[in-house]
């Protein structure tokens, strides 16, 4: 068992970091298919809803799958659109939820961990655009980075609680949001010039907002 989940992880963690297409002999049949059938592996969880068993993965064929452990197969799989509705822009899993922002910020969307059913889903905006993230926050809230704002939403049933805007009048791209306590902390770069911290209470009120000089940043600094 330990075995086969180490190989396992090796075989997609070097889909997903080193582009390595060799398997072991006892894998051919086993985990090449996998591959096959949702992609290259972009985020890999533990499914926390039944521990050491299957793997919560994204891939880069927006699709969205659990993953068997002991032998690869898969459990489920959710294919999303196969346009840029469904890139999967950022996402999150904590004990039976996985939520998402997907479609360049225009999407805010919650998938059935046990099955890979669409719980709510959420449209932001109409027009794509960079920057995303994601958290969950306790155990009944969903904090969601979009390139219009941080939203609130209710865990289980999607509802909006609440939106601050962010500043990107100069261009600024804010691709992080943190969770610290009752405060939500939006992070953004504009590269070569400066890092906006925004933070707010746990209603969705600014409390702060900065700006560092960071002349090194560059487009790909998170």
């Amino acid at each position: 068992m330990l075995s086969s989940i180490v190989k396992l992880l090796f075989f997609l963690l070097s889909t997903a970091f080193l582009h390595v297409s060799g398997l072991y002999e006892d894998q051919v049949g086993k985990f090449d298919w996998t591959q096959r059938y949702i992609g290259k592996i972009e985020k890999l969880y533990w499914d926390q809803s039944n521990p050491s068993k299957k793997l919560l993965v994204t891939t880069d064929k927006n699709v969205l799958a659990s993953i068997h452990v002991y032998n690869g197969s898969i459990a489920w799989r959710q294919i999303l659109e196969d346009n840029d509705r469904g890139t999967i822009d950022a996402v999150f899993h904590q004990d039976k939820y996985f939520v998402g922002v997907c479609g360049g910020g225009r999407y805010v969307r919650s998938w059935k961990v046990e099955t890979g059913a669409l719980s709510w889903e959420n449209t932001v905006h109409h027009i794509a655009r960079p920057g995303a993230d994601i958290k969950i926050k306790g155990n009944d809230q969903v904090i969601a980075l979009t390139p219009y704002g941080v939203y609130s939403y209710d865990l289980l049933n999607g509802k909006q609680k609440w939106k601050f805007s962010l500043p990107n009048s100069d261009g600024t791209v804010f691709d992080r949001v943190i969770v610290r306590g009752n405060e939500v902390i939006a992070i953004g770069h504009l590269p070569g010039a400066h890092v906006t911290i925004v933070k707010a209470n746990n209603e969705g009120v600014i409390s702060s907002q900065k700006s560092i000089p960071a002349a090194w940043i560059n487009k790909e600094t998170r």
